[in-house]
């Protein structure tokens, strides 16, 4: 090191910064806090040194107000337990010294010894206050542009859950009324997430609107939109999977094709389920191509499954991704009916699966019972 940069110390690189850091041990007992968490916090580090980050004094939350201190559902814990650091910045709210709520986005990381042993965790934050109030105004517009109602018929009921990565999210889904017997179906989940991805939902949407005369036939509905998207999609790494289909009660049958999405997941009324696979080209990737329907019968009790790709890739500790057969057993597991409530619990036992305190994609389930 020359003269000029001799005296220069980690602590003093650290103070430097714009992002509030602050490290602790692995019992979350901070040992570290900087000048900028000082400044963003309105906590001294006198007044925060030796005292669990977890007992009141930032009290967490997340953006859907989910209480974030608890082993399980703390990114700092969770980053000292596996020993791995977080993929991208999480959106998080912490309290202030004032008892403001700030919204923060952070990134989390553990601390290792010269021996590699996990010692404690570093937590990098920064006040996220500007980049939240447009993420709202951004949410609100997607929410109603997307809004769906679902039908109501004695014969059939629908539910569904969208459970986006960050304020917006890039998966699409709809049902809509075809006739007096049937109705139509998409689920869709846009490359990436956030806004970029959320714009070309609502795409998707108008898309949906303006192919209304192909929604009977999945097949043609699909390749439709991929020649739509197209001229829309920006980069050539930019697409979308979607999966289109048609339930009909008078025929008793589901008829749906696939671009590149996630299999639907049937089970019937006496217990035995099966993946219904499909395959097919993503949206908006080739000039002309086509899609192929297939259709699956129904009985009353049967139950279907729609969902986006984070939902089937999963991976356990060992690194075992969950797959369309494991998300079928886990549905039998779980005696899953179709029912919202059914759909709550299944996003749980993915997370439980994952050992993650988030799902890193939006996660979308689209369900159908018929009785």
């Amino acid at each position: 090191m020359d003269r000029e940069t001799r005296w220069i110390e980690p602590a003093s690189l650290l103070d430097a910064l714009a992002d509030g850091v602050y490290a602790t041990d692995t019992r979350r007992r901070i040992v570290y806090w900087n000048r900028a968490a000082e400044r963003i916090t309105g906590y001294r580090a006198e007044e925060v040194i030796g005292r669990s980050c977890f007992g009141g004094l930032l009290a967490h939350v997340d953006k859907d107000g989910r209480r974030l201190c608890g082993r399980e559902t703390c990114p700092l814990q969770r980053a000292i337990s596996t020993g791995q650091p977080s993929r991208r910045p999480l959106i998080i709210f912490a309290r202030k010294k004032s008892g403001v709520r700030l919204p923060t986005q952070v990134s989390v990381a553990p601390l290792r010894d010269p021996a590699g042993h996990v010692v404690g965790g570093v937590e990098v934050f920064r006040d996220s206050t500007g980049l939240l109030d447009d993420l709202e105004r951004a949410a609100a517009i997607q929410r109603h542009a997307v809004r769906l109602d679902l039908p109501q018929d004695p014969r059939v009921s629908f539910a569904a859950r969208a459970t986006p990565l960050d304020f917006v999210g890039g998966d699409f889904h709809h049902v809509d009324r075809l006739d007096a017997d049937r109705y139509a179906l998409l689920i869709a989940d846009v490359t990436g997430h956030g806004v970029a991805a959320a714009l070309y939902t609502m795409q998707l949407r108008m898309l949906w609107e303006e192919l209304r005369a192909s929604w009977a036939d999945p097949a043609a509905l699909l390749a439709a939109m991929s020649e739509r998207l197209r001229s829309v999609l920006q980069r050539a790494e930019d697409f979308a999977t979607a999966l289109a289909g048609v339930v009909d009660l008078g025929a008793r049958t589901f008829s749906f094709a696939s671009a590149g999405h996630p299999p639907p997941l049937w089970l019937s009324a006496d217990g035995p389920g099966a993946v219904l696979a499909a395959e097919g080209v993503p949206l908006g990737l080739f000039a002309g191509t086509r899609y192929h329907a297939q259709t699956q019968a129904l009985d009353a009790g049967d139950r279907l499954l729609l969902c986006s790709d984070v939902a089937i890739e999963q991976s356990d500790a060992q690194g075992r991704e969950l797959g369309p057969e494991g998300l079928l057993a886990l549905l039998q597991e779980l005696r899953y009916d179709g029912s919202a409530a059914s759909l709550a619990l299944l996003e749980q036992r993915l997370l439980v699966y994952s050992g993650a305190i988030r799902l890193d994609d939006d996660l979308t389930l689209v369900a159908a019972r018929f009785s």
